[in-house]
């Protein structure tokens, strides 16, 4: 997906690959604000299951190909759409437990501020 912004010889090399994984970690982090932005509350993993698919269709579907991102769903072989679906899959599952349990543990510690540790030593 970087492709968009460098050439392909330059991504075919160390630095590329560099730069490709920065650009992983960023579109991760922004994708993972606005999940916490709008599904935070929300528990169990169908949520971000569908928070990957979305993200999905959006990319592969929608702005990719428009954006010259990617080629045509149409030219895409089967293995390669799966495989990528299911990888999408899991990054929202990841991404949503990751929310929900950084949510429940700030919900738990504005609960209880003091902690265990406060407890026994009151």
């Amino acid at each position: 997906m970087v492709e968009y912004f460098f050439k392909h010889d330059f991504l075919t090399t160390v630095w590329g690959g560099v730069v490709g994984w920065m650009f992983f970690t960023l579109f991760s982090a922004a994708a993972g604000i606005l999940y916490a932005a709008i599904l935070r509350k929300v528990k169990g993993p169908w949520p971000g299951l569908l928070y990957g698919v979305l993200w999905w269709v959006f990319l592969y579907l929608l702005f990719g190909p428009v954006a010259g991102m990617l080629p045509p769903v149409q030219k895409l072989g089967w293995t390669t759409l799966i495989t990528d679906l299911c990888l999408f899959v899991l990054w929202g599952l990841f991404i949503g437990y990751s929310i929900a349990v950084e949510f429940t543990k700030e919900e738990k510690r504005d609960q209880d501020p003091d902690g265990l540790l406060g407890k026994v030593l009151k």
